[in-house]
């Protein structure tokens, strides 16, 4: 399924803009995925050549919204050309951020048996991370093919908004103090006005 929002991008130097940006959700690199995108590049360049940047989101390796201290797993699946499942590889991963590792192995490779394997990691803090896929070939070329996926981690909403009040609180803690005295002042007029009301009806 594609989605579209006709946006202006912001203008960067270097960089094209363009009037329509899609994206198409797959659920990894299958002959039905394959047709999907044919058919939108096909349909974009009959009514939108040179307008439009699709964007491609595998949901079986990129997660949408991982959240910090929260377990994110990955689903990998291991699949030929031809679309059948490839077993009994090795495969080892690396996660990265601001270009330091915070996950890394590299010589601790995990034997897929089925075509598919679950990664699990728990992130500590927001951001931007890499992680890195390396698969071993050990049947044709014996070579160690590369895969990196960019993941963005994400506060929850709940803990954003408390830390946004906490920042205000201590920000603009003056603002208290100023009406708090203004309220004293109101109360303390108030009493007398009701004080002055009395001892005339008196």
């Amino acid at each position: 399924m594609a989605k579209a929002s006709k946006t202006a991008e912001k203008k960067v130097a270097g960089t094209k803009e363009f009037a329509w940006e899609l994206r198409l959700y797959i659920a990894g690199n299958t002959t039905k995925s394959t047709t999907a995108l044919n058919n939108l590049k096909k349909y974009c360049e009959e009514h939108l050549k040179g307008q439009y940047k699709i964007e491609v989101i595998d949901l079986l390796v990129n997660p949408s919204k991982p959240m910090i201290d929260k377990d994110t797993s990955f689903l990998f699946r291991l699949i030929s050309n031809a679309g059948d499942e490839l077993i009994e590889l090795p495969v080892s991963f690396s996660i990265f951020k601001d270009g330091k590792p915070v996950f890394s192995n590299p010589n601790n490779f995990t034997l897929v048996r089925q075509g598919h394997y679950d990664f699990n990691y728990t992130f500590s803090e927001p951001g931007k991370y890499i992680l890195f896929v390396d698969i071993k070939d050990i049947f044709y070329t014996f070579n160690i093919l590369n895969s990196t996926f960019e993941v963005n981690v994400q506060v929850p909403i709940a803990e954003r908004i408390s830390v946004l009040l906490q920042s205000f609180v201590v920000s603009y803690y003056y603002i208290y103090i100023l009406l708090a005295a203004l309220i004293g002042i109101f109360f303390i007029m108030k009493a007398r006005r009701h004080k002055d009301v009395k001892k005339m009806n008196e």
